[in-house]
């Protein structure tokens, strides 16, 4: 039988195929690499995701925490608890966090709870009380130092009595802010623990003070709130009995259209000249403000009275030629005086009265009552006479030449 040839392996048998040596690398971690490019595509995604599943995560836990801080019912807070519950499970497991940052996050969870329920604890009976049992029975469900439960405890009591203590609000509880803001300076965890402690001690104190002082503020706006409403009823009072008077009945005859558009034009006079008169004697008391009505009403009725009589009288220059020589020269007289210093209070009053009714004002400074400089609006006399001199010594002349 013929032989059959056999051969010796001359290398060593390998299952790798031989490769062709060459100086080109495409390194997968290059920029410019198609596979590079790839691998930041996939992991900027992944970032995104993460990114915009967190944010969405917060908001909705907002959400539910604002919802927690509203239920009315043991029921209702243990559906909205187990959910919060469930939502930071949810975030730990596509966070892929681990158990150690699960049980972390549930504390802090429980933390926030905590002083959502202390919120709603303060103020009522033995409140305080409640507050540190409930403390003391999440002890190993928070994560809750006792400078972090002093500082939110605090931030609990600020935002209580802040709702208690709105100024000018009469349904405002100043007193039991007070009694509030007391507490908290008392206030001992379940361990001994003191709250008014290091700079705590000096917000729980200025706390205090701001109550102490915001109290006077409250009371006395009251008071001015109680006195404006006293005041506006008298004033409604005052004009309404005058522009009733003058558009229903009239001194010489039946009203007409006239005397009722008369009768608008004086209210609307009077409310611009009361608004000025409040706004530039914020302080005046409220008799003061009576007074000043009562002198408007006077004013404005005699106005009404002298434009109704020259109606139905002659016109001016048919007046006796005596009646208006005699008050030109008094108005003269007058003149003379008040530039001496020498006119009477009574008639420099009338004076100023006539010209503000007439449009001439002036803004003078004063003190009040308290040493305060204030800034009020009174008649111009020198404007006033200024214009209506010239008018009288017309009427002198042209009564004159009648006669």
């Amino acid at each position: 039988m013929p032989k059959i040839p056999t051969f010796e392996a001359q290398t060593r048998p390998t299952a790798e195929v031989p490769g062709i040596k060459t100086s080109f690398q495409a390194p997968v971690e290059t920029a410019g690499s198609m596979f590079g490019s790839a691998a930041k595509v996939v992991k900027g995604s992944r970032d995104q995701l993460v990114l915009e599943y967190n944010n969405t995560w917060n908001t909705e836990n907002q959400i539910d925490q604002s919802q927690y801080s509203l239920a009315t019912t043991p029921e209702e807070k243990d559906i909205l608890k187990n959910k919060l519950e469930a939502n930071v499970m949810s975030r730990n497991f596509y966070n892929n966090d681990g158990q150690v940052k699960l049980k972390e996050d549930l504390k802090k969870l429980n933390s926030s709870l905590f002083f959502l329920d202390t919120g709603k604890i303060i103020g009522i009976e033995n409140g305080k009380e409640e507050i540190k049992n409930l403390d003391l029975s999440l002890k190993d469900k928070t994560l809750l130092t006792d400078e972090d439960f002093g500082k939110g405890l605090y931030e609990a009591y600020n935002q209580k009595i802040s709702s208690l203590t709105v100024k000018g609000n009469p349904d405002s509880d100043y007193d039991k802010a007070l009694e509030l803001a007391k507490e908290l300076e008392s206030f001992e965890r379940y361990n001994g623990y003191k709250v008014k402690t290091g700079e705590l001690s000096i917000k729980i104190n200025a706390l205090r003070e701001k109550v102490e002082v915001e109290r006077i503020q409250h009371e006395n706006l009251i008071r001015q709130l109680g006195d404006t409403k006293l005041f506006f009823d008298y004033s409604d009072a005052q004009i309404k009995a005058l522009t009733e008077d003058i558009s229903s009945t009239s001194l010489i005859s039946t009203p007409t259209l006239e005397d009722r558009q008369s009768s608008l034009e004086i209210k609307t006079e009077y409310d611009q000249m009361i608004r000025d008169y409040l706004v530039n004697n914020k302080t005046a008391s409220l008799e003061e403000k009576k007074d000043f009505s009562r002198n408007l009403i006077y004013t404005l009725k005699t106005i009404y009275e002298d434009r109704s009589s020259s109606k139905t009288q002659a016109i001016l220059t048919d007046k006796n030629r005596f009646d208006v020589e005699t008050e030109y020269q008094n108005v003269l007289n007058d003149m003379k005086l008040y530039s001496e210093n020498s006119l009477d209070s009574g008639k420099i009053t009338q004076y100023k009265n006539l010209a503000k009714s007439r449009g001439y004002t002036v803004n003078v400074t004063a003190k009040d009552n308290k040493g305060k400089t204030v800034t009020k609006k009174e008649g111009d006399i020198n404007g006033f006479i200024n214009s209506y001199l010239p008018g009288l010594a017309e009427q002198v002349r042209l009564t004159t030449k009648q006669k």
